[in-house]
This record gives structure tokens, sequence and C-alpha cells, in this order.
């Protein structure tokens, strides 16, 4: 699970490596997976993503994947539809589920810093809205990151390129003509 994917920076690494780190400092008890196919293939995202989760000691049981459209608007409407019908079951069982909970435990969107910002404009355009959670500052202590390679992930043409992309999403968002691209 590469950084950089087809030349488009998205941090899916960082973001699975943040998400183990949570789960074994037993911050999180599930981990959930949204995604699309793989540009240019028949691979599916999450399952990409739950094996990486799995191949790092992981339990399967605990990696809940949620397919979806290739980008961030499609992401947030299938979790939005997930959390609907666990809603539905938990009122069959007298539990509550509220948009940034599952009965009694919150939910957290863990992504990248650069992404956050229109992440959460999109979710909440659902009717969601979560803890918001940054990978970076889970990872700024972890071994294999630091703060130098964080920052050689942000220091680059590619990832400058990404950064104005979702400037410009969060301006349309903001001015209401915003249209996902495939990603």
């Amino acid at each position: 699970m590469p950084d950089f994917f087809n030349g488009v920076a998205h941090g899916g690494k960082m973001r699975l490596d943040a998400a183990i780190k949570m789960f074994k400092d037993k911050t999180t008890d599930n981990i959930i997976v949204v995604g699309g196919k793989v540009y240019g293939s028949q691979d599916e995202k999450t399952d990409i993503m739950a094996n990486y989760l799995i191949e790092n000691n992981i339990p399967k049981d605990k990696v809940i994947k949620i397919p979806s459209a290739t980008n961030t608007q499609g992401n947030a409407a299938a979790v939005k539809s997930y959390l609907d019908k666990k809603n539905k079951l938990l009122l069959n069982k007298n539990k509550l589920l509220f948009n940034n909970k599952l009965g009694d435990k919150k939910i957290g969107l863990l992504t990248s810093f650069y992404h956050l910002p229109r992440a959460m404009k999109i979710f909440a355009r659902e009717g969601l809205s979560f803890e918001p959670i940054v990978a970076e500052s889970i990872l700024i202590d972890h071994p294999d990151y630091g703060l130098d390679k964080i920052n050689q992930f942000y220091i680059n043409t590619k990832m400058l390129e990404r950064l104005n992309q979702e400037l410009q999403g969060i301006a349309s968002l903001e001015k209401g003509t915003y249209r996902p691209k495939n990603s």
C-alpha cells in the first residue's frame, strides 16, 4: 500500500499504520476501511487495506470493509449507508446509534492532515460527524515515521499539487459547486 499511487499522493500506508498503532495502543476496538476499485485494476482498495492490516496482526474480525466509489464523496455515502443499516439493527435491539457513535462507541475519521478539512466537510454533507483523527499526529513518535519522514511526505512537487487540489475542493464545497473526481 503505497503513499503515492499513479503519481498521486494519498498517504494510504501512513493512514493504515496509524490505525494499526491506535489498535495496538487500545485506542480503537475496530478498524473500518472504505474504498473502491484501484485505478486501472479490478482490485478492491478495501481488500488491499484489510490484507495489510491483517498482515500486521490486526485480527480479521476487527476489520470492517465498506466497499464504495473511488472518491471521498463515495466513501462518505457508503459509510452513511452502513451506519443507517447498523442503526436499524441496533434500534431493534434497543440500542441507539448516533451518527458519531456505534452503540456506546465513538467513531473517528482517520485520514491525513492535508485531507481532513475536505473529508470532514464531505462527511458532514452526508449528515455524519466524527471525531477527527490525523494520521501524522498518531505517528509522530513512531520509530518508522517521525517528523523527518512525515516532512518528506509533504515536501515534494506531487504533494504540493495534491494540497492545491484539496484547497480547490474545499473552496468548491463552500461555493456549492463541488464535483468529486475519481482517485
